[in-house]
């Protein structure tokens, strides 16, 4: 079982390396991501007789502006709808643009703010990619994130069990296993109790 888990954990170890590349990167520009300058901002007005209809709720809003796709240029996935100012705000995102259509229904046009993010921005948006509609990629890629995360679980445990079967002194290995343990707990805890 020992030269099998071997094998496991390092087999696991090589089909990681790229994933876990991926997020320390994509992960650091989320926390200094100011540093590789802003998204560039663009704003424009579209008339369309599609904004000229009623929307009573949400759905109606999100049936209009989604039929009205192609006229916006949207490059995004749908995130939400909501009423503002006597109209409607829906948001489209992927990972290099977020874009923001307003709109009053009954004036026929609707204004669109596009956000394109830099190449390290995009990077940062890839890591906070989730769910599988949008087409094969966006499915593609959660299928991957599902891999990844089994993966790691698999490669974590069996370095445990190989980390007790080789070390004759365990004490190292306990003393860095709980303070990356506490540390982990520690930082999860604060970050959902802060305010």
């Amino acid at each position: 079982m020992y030269k099998t888990l071997r094998k496991i954990h390092g087999y696991l170890g090589l089909a990681l390396a790229a994933a876990v590349f991926f997020y320390a990167i994509s992960g650091w520009l989320i926390y200094h991501g100011g540093r590789f300058g802003e998204p560039v901002v663009v704003e424009a007005r579209v008339t369309s007789d599609a904004f000229s209809a009623e929307a009573k709720d949400r759905a109606a809003a999100r049936r209009i502006v989604e039929a009205s796709a192609d006229e916006l240029a949207i490059v995004g996935r749908f995130k939400s709808v909501r009423p503002a100012a006597g109209g409607w705000h829906a948001n489209f995102k992927s990972a290099s643009v977020q874009q923001e259509v307003r709109w009053i229904p009954g004036q026929g046009t609707a204004s669109i703010k596009t956000r394109t993010f830099t190449t390290a921005g995009a990077l940062a948006g890839l890591h906070r990619v989730y769910g599988t509609s949008g087409g094969p990629a966006h499915f593609a890629f959660a299928i991957l994130v599902d891999f990844v995360a089994l993966a790691m679980l698999g490669f974590a445990l069996s370095g445990v069990y190989l980390w007790w079967k080789i070390k004759r002194k365990r004490m190292p290995g306990w003393v860095t296993l709980g303070a990356s343990t506490a540390a982990t707990v520690g930082l999860v805890l604060q970050l959902i109790l802060a305010r």
